[in-house]
């Protein structure tokens, strides 16, 4: 029998998130493509014909934004799911507008696979936020995380939360590490699920001072 499977439009503008959210999709039993873009003007208007089931959008698109589009197919009252993928720099607070934007919040830099776990996720009526986005945001003093997860972390863990913090991108983490673009991922995706939080959960907001200067010291810097 069969798999009715559903709809997936992609407003990106960066061609190689483009083309692994294109090679990963293609293999997916469940999932298909049904339309892209790479302007939020031109989204709008294919989005509002071809009613994807989800559409993933890149924050930073021409014309207009990814967060306006966003605002758009909400005020449109669509169907389609919105997956926000935000700019792997981003230092604001997780604010309630924010959240309101989108049923899934994400990194543009994260695992593909991560990416299509998620689109899963809002699909099944379920709302999907990055644990990360909360961590990246530690030294604004936001990061609803309980103290006993922060016990299982691993020093190179808390290497790559700290270099997140700092607003460091995915190839400039693992470069500063030693270890391979798959490898970071694959310890982003750990991170995920052991910080792993409820929308309920009351913990203090965290500040994490998870940098280790004398192992992995910046360059040009003095120790």
């Amino acid at each position: 029998m069969s798999i009715d499977k559903k709809g997936v439009f992609l407003a990106i503008q960066q061609p190689m998130l483009r083309s692994s959210m294109e090679q990963r999709m293609s293999g997916q039993p469940d999932l298909r493509i049904v339309g892209d873009s790479m302007d939020g003007e031109t989204a709008l208007g294919l989005i509002e014909a071809l009613r994807p089931d989800v559409a993933l959008i890149e924050d930073h698109l021409p014309v207009i934004s990814g967060r306006e589009l966003a605002e758009m197919i909400r005020e449109a009252k669509l169907d389609t799911k919105v997956i926000l993928l935000l700019p792997p720099g981003t230092r604001e607070r997780l604010s309630e507008d924010l959240q309101a934007l989108a049923d899934s919040l994400m990194f543009s830099d994260d695992n593909p696979a991560h990416i299509v776990r998620a689109v899963r996720t809002v699909l099944s009526g379920r709302r999907y936020i990055c644990p990360l986005l909360g961590t990246c945001n530690a030294c604004n003093g936001f990061g609803k995380i309980a103290p006993e997860k922060l016990e299982h972390l691993t020093e190179l863990e808390r290497d790559i939360l700290g270099l997140m913090a700092e607003q460091q991108s995915a190839h400039q983490i693992a470069r500063y590490l030693g270890i391979n673009y798959r490898d970071l991922h694959r310890h982003r995706e750990a991170l995920c699920e052991k910080l792993g939080f409820e929308s309920d959960d009351d913990s203090e907001l965290r500040m994490f001072v998870v940098r280790h200067r004398a192992d992995f010291p910046q360059s040009g810097s003095t120790h």
